[in-house]
């Protein structure tokens, strides 16, 4: 069943329809907000208000349209939202303060996507995770990010071939 169906179902009343949308469309959600936030527990703070926003907001949704579409915008909108709020707060370099932190030594590498939020553009981030994570082609890639399939392809091949120059370089 698509997606649009699904939040057909959901305006009608069908809270099952929820779980199936949320399912298919979690770590879609949890990746966009992650590529412009950089960072996990606000990425998870972003799925909450996306979810929610899409229970509060179920009529205003256009049948027929991009499902996906509108979730994306969503996530996005909300992210930056936080994004906004936290360029309004002082950052800490745990590298330089690392006691604070409860640590005495950081990892300058880490895990393989931090890496790649340190190398790569929010969107050749997005791409790379819909791509590898999520297992997304790349032609619905297009159409959720509303750019051309070519386009995506483009992007990717640029995302592996910087993060392949950052692990051997």
């Amino acid at each position: 069943m698509s997606l649009d169906k699904l939040m057909t179902k959901l305006k009608r009343g069908d809270r099952s329809a929820f779980d199936k949308i949320y399912e298919r469309t979690r770590k879609s959600v949890y990746y966009i907000a992650f590529s412009i936030l950089k960072d996990s527990s606000a990425a998870e703070d972003v799925m909450q208000n996306t979810y929610l926003c899409i229970l509060r907001n179920t009529d205003k949704y256009r049948d027929g349209t991009n499902f996906f579409a509108w979730i994306a915008r969503i996530a996005k909108n909300e992210a930056l939202n936080i994004k906004k709020r936290k360029m309004r707060e002082y950052p800490v370099d745990e590298t330089e303060t690392a006691a604070l932190f409860g640590t005495t030594e950081t990892d300058d590498l880490g895990l393989i996507t931090d890496l790649a939020k340190k190398v790569l553009t929010e969107e050749e981030f997005t791409i790379l995770m819909l791509v590898t994570v999520c297992g997304y082609k790349r032609r619905e890639i297009g159409e959720m990010l509303e750019m051309p399939t070519p386009t995506v392809s483009w992007k990717y091949n640029n995302a592996t071939a910087k993060m392949r120059e950052a692990l051997n370089g």
